[in-house]
């Protein structure tokens, strides 16, 4: 193992609450500007969907009928509003900083691949203080296709010098095991975000509860 792609919301980062209330914000401005009514429980749609990309989440789940949404206009007003108002809801996750400080003194390169903008990416890690710890970021800024897609994993290897062959990815999604399964590298799974167990074993046998764990399991290897 030469080097560890990690995803960041729900992984490394708590980031559930900040991205909702993001989001929330920008479909309330939609709905409001171009007068169409919010769908009834889209609050519910934006949790279960936590791990898609902004532009899936209001194309796909709430304003579907909408074909003439300004994406950029709107992915902008919601990053500045996500990092300008919702950074005291992050929160970095059990064992986040000790695995990056494991894999940093066992001279293991590590890398942030994540459907979050690069310019999240870099406040979140700023807020948890572990952005020291991370020698490379991809963020969905940085590719044609956002996970599941395996773009920005490869790139992430790309950018470390190393093969998927030679890597593992750390992620809490079944955007992140899919992605995985197509970049051909290994994937392991952590309950703290939207795979339950059960449903992380039908895609990796390397399951943990936290990055303790995760952390633990890398020991093995050295």
């Amino acid at each position: 193992m030469k080097a560890v792609v990690f995803d960041m919301d729900g992984t490394l980062v708590d980031s559930i609450e900040a991205h909702s209330r993001a989001t929330t914000y920008v479909i309330e401005k939609i709905s409001k500007e171009l007068g169409y009514q919010k769908p009834k429980g889209y609050d519910r749609v934006i949790y279960r969907c936590f791990g898609k990309d902004y532009r899936t989440i209001i194309k796909e789940h709430v304003f579907p009928e909408i074909s003439n949404i300004d994406n950029k206009k709107y992915e902008k007003l919601r990053n500045r509003h996500l990092i300008k108002h919702n950074l005291s809801y992050i929160k970095k996750l059990r064992g986040a900083k000790s695995v990056l400080k494991y894999l940093n003194k066992m001279e293991i390169k590590t890398a942030v691949a994540s459907s979050s903008s690069r310019a999240e990416i870099d406040a979140f890690l700023k807020k948890t203080m572990l952005k020291k710890y991370i020698h490379k970021i991809i963020g969905r800024d940085e590719v044609e296709h956002a996970k599941p897609s395996p773009d920005m994993i490869l790139l992430a290897c790309r950018k470390l010098y190393t093969s998927p062959e030679d890597a593992v990815y750390v992620g809490d999604s079944e955007y992140d095991a899919v992605a995985c399964r197509k970049a051909s590298i290994r994937f392991i799974a952590v309950t703290t975000g939207q795979l339950s167990a059960l449903k992380a074993r039908t895609y990796t046998k390397d399951v943990f509860e936290n990055l303790f764990q995760v952390k633990n399991y890398f020991k093995s290897f050295f």
